[in-house]
């Protein structure tokens, strides 16, 4: 038996060295374990060791598809991501450098008069300002929520665990989750499942419904615009640009209500009237 097995790791080995393909390897290393796996449950338990090799042989390579399928997908999404960040920075460079004459001749395009362009400027500015107040205060928020509950929990280093949780709250689409969700899981596997509990309702309940409820408010508030408006607006966003839309989605907004208010404006002043086409 012992004979038999080293002859069965020196076959393993040997295949697994003249693989020239990495993927090839990993699937004879894992159709190996597979296997090892498979001798074992077999001299326990009467079941035919030639069907379990072939199904576990089709389930390790699926498995190891699965795996590099994942690996590929991780650096495509890095790649673009780092792709994606020196596009903003090349952008921003720019922008910096060339900001004011870039916006003076936009602004010489827009069908405006100069009191209203100059309206329409102080309140994308404001706007902006807004968002990123609320941005930055509700990462706070959730962060000193996050590290109150981790201080009432027990947790080691709550104060440092809110602090990144608060940095991570700045992430779209990452959020406190990637911070909550791990501390939850290693308060339940380690027999504190009541802490776990009391985490993720507080979690659930707090600190992730605070943002959708407070950020529209302090953004609405310092723009002057609906609440509600704010709301779908950053929904929207989210939905049309994914983590820009924050920015975005409150900026058209913005625009798109100052660009009625001056066309109401015009109206009123006998400026602009409506062109009445016959219907037929």
């Amino acid at each position: 038996m012992a004979e038999h097995s080293q002859l069965e790791c020196a076959k393993s080995n040997q295949s697994l060295s003249n693989s020239g393909d990495g993927s090839e390897r990993l699937s004879l290393y894992v159709i190996h374990l597979f296997e090892r796996a498979v001798d074992l449950v077999c001299s326990y338990l009467p079941i035919s060791s030639s069907d379990l090799r072939t199904a576990t042989a089709n389930q390790a390579q699926k498995a190891v598809a699965v795996l590099i399928g994942m690996t590929a997908g991780a650096l495509g999404s890095f790649t673009a991501l780092l792709a994606n960040a020196l596009s903003v920075f090349f952008v921003l460079f720019f922008l910096f450098r060339d900001g004011n004459a870039i916006l003076r001749r936009g602004v010489v395009l827009l069908p405006l008069r100069r009191d209203q362009t100059r309206r329409l400027l102080a309140l994308v500015k404001d706007t902006i300002n807004a968002t990123v107040y609320g941005t930055l205060t509700m990462a706070a928020l959730q962060g000193a929520l996050a590290g109150l509950a981790f201080w009432f929990l027990g947790v080691t280093s709550a104060g440092l665990w809110g602090i990144v949780t608060a940095l991570c709250a700045l992430l779209p689409f990452i959020g406190t989750g990637i911070v909550l969700l791990p501390a939850i899981s290693m308060l339940i596997f380690s027999g504190h499942w009541i802490k776990g509990i009391i985490l993720l309702a507080w979690g659930l309940a707090v600190v992730h419904p605070v943002d959708n409820l407070l950020r529209p408010h302090l953004i609405g508030s310092r723009t002057k615009l609906s609440t509600l408006y704010v709301f779908f607006s950053l929904l929207g966003g989210l939905k049309a640009f994914g983590g820009l839309g924050l920015f975005i989605g409150p900026m058209i907004l913005a625009i798109t209500l100052a660009l009625l208010k001056f066309l109401r404006e015009e109206k009123r002043a006998g400026n602009w009237h409506a062109r009445e086409e016959p219907i037929y």
